[in-house]
C-alpha cells in the first residue's frame, strides 16, 4: 500500500473516532428521565444481544470445531513449509501486481539485501537495428537509455534500485503474461497497438524495457532483456 493510502486511512480513522465521540457526547446530554421503554422493546434488545453473543461457530459440535481447527493448522504449517523452499517462495513473492482501472502497480520483493544505489550499471548488448543509443539519465537510482530511429523513440530501457514504491504500468487495452528472463520471473504487457512492456528484477536491481514499435516482437524483446550486462 502506498504512503498516500496510509495517510488516507489515518485521516478516515481519526474522523470516525471524532464522530463517535460527538455521538457519545450528544447521547449523554439527552434528558431521558421521563422516557419509558416498553417491555416489548426491551425483549427485542435482549434477544439481539443474545444473538450477537452466540455466533454460528459456538453452535457447532466440539468435535467439528476441533477438526476445522486441526485442518487450518495443517494448512498453515504446509504453507510456511512451502515458503521455506527458496524457489517456491520466489514464485509467491517475486513480483506483486495490484491492478487498478488504468494502471498496474508492480512491487518487487527480493530475498537479498538489495543495493541502496546502483553500483553496477548494466545495459543491453543487443539493440534494434538502425537505432541510435541515447543515455537519458544515469545517477545513483536510475539508468535510462532510449534507442531512437528517424527521430522516433523505438525502445526505452531502465535499470533502477529496488524500493518499497511501486512501478506503475499502463494496463489498458493489453494482455499480461508471465515469462522468464534468465530464470527470473518477469511480466510481459502486450498492447493492442503492438507496443510492449517487460518488467522484472534479478534480486539486485529492477529492470523494464518499453517497446514503441510493432516491429519488435515478444521474442526479440526477451532476447534483448536476456543479454543485459
Amino acid at each position: 500500500m502506498s504512503l498516500s493510502n496510509h495517510k488516507l486511512d489515518a485521516l478516515i480513522k481519526a474522523s470516525a473516532s471524532s464522530l463517535v465521540d460527538e455521538d457519545i457526547e450528544y447521547a449523554n446530554s439527552v434528558d431521558v428521565t421521563n422516557t419509558v421503554v416498553s417491555e416489548k422493546a426491551l425483549r427485542k434488545v435482549r434477544k439481539r444481544l443474545k444473538t450477537k453473543e452466540h455466533n454460528w461457530w459456538s453452535t457447532l459440535p466440539v468435535a467439528m470445531r476441533r477438526t476445522v481447527a486441526a485442518v487450518l493448522c495443517i494448512c498453515t504449517v504446509a504453507f510456511f513449509t512451502c515458503l521455506a523452499v527458496a524457489p517456491v517462495r520466489a514464485e509467491f513473492f517475486k513480483i506483486f501486481i495490484n491492478g487498478y482501472e488504468k494502471f498496474a502497480a508492480i512491487f518487487y520483493v527480493s530475498d537479498n539485501n538489495t543495493p541502496e544505489t546502483i553500483e553496477d550499471y548494466n545495459e543491453p548488448t543487443l539493440q534494434p537495428s538502425d537505432t541510435v543509443k541515447q543515455i537519458v539519465m544515469k545517477d545513483s537510482n536510475y539508468y535510462i537509455i532510449q534507442y531512437v530511429k528517424d527521430d522516433e523513440t523505438v525502445l526505452v530501457y531502465q535499470q533502477s534500485v529496488i524500493t518499497y514504491s511501486s512501478s506503475d504500468v499502463d494496463n489498458e487495452n493489453c494482455t499480461m503474461s508471465d515469462v522468464e528472463i534468465n530464470e527470473n520471473k518477469a511480466v510481459l504487457f502486450t498492447y493492442d497497438d503492438g507496443h510492449k512492456a517487460l518488467i522484472w528484477h534479478d534480486d539486485e536491481y529492477a529492470y523494464s524495457i518499453y517497446s514503441y514499435s510493432s516491429d519488435i516482437h515478444s521474442d526479440m524483446l526477451i532476447s534483448i532483456a536476456e543479454n543485459i550486462k
